[in-house]
């Protein structure tokens, strides 16, 4: 049976996890369904170009976007590439 996964990266610089573990059990999400890892440009990068992804959506400088651009889509291959890419990064508090 086919299973849909997400991975979630928030920015090493966000001042604290965006997404609390607890809030996603009590919304009833199956464990296993919404990971999150935290790291710096390593991690992203290993995401980014790891074999298993079907998509990757991205949001934060153009700088990087451009780089994820040009990089994933030798790995992805047809898959989804959605890039948001700003000069400022919005916070919801």
């Amino acid at each position: 049976m086919p299973v849909n996964t997400v991975v979630f990266k928030p920015s090493e610089q966000a001042p604290a996890p965006p997404i609390d573990p607890s809030t996603m059990e009590q919304a009833g999400l199956p464990a296993g369904v919404l990971n999150m890892i935290t790291g710096e440009r390593d991690t992203g990068v290993a995401l980014a170009n790891h074999h298993g992804i079907d998509g990757l959506f991205f949001t934060g400088s153009p700088q990087v976007g451009h780089i994820l651009h040009k990089g994933t889509l030798r790995v992805i291959r047809a898959k989804i590439l959605a890039l948001e890419m700003a000069e400022t990064t919005l916070f919801s508090v």
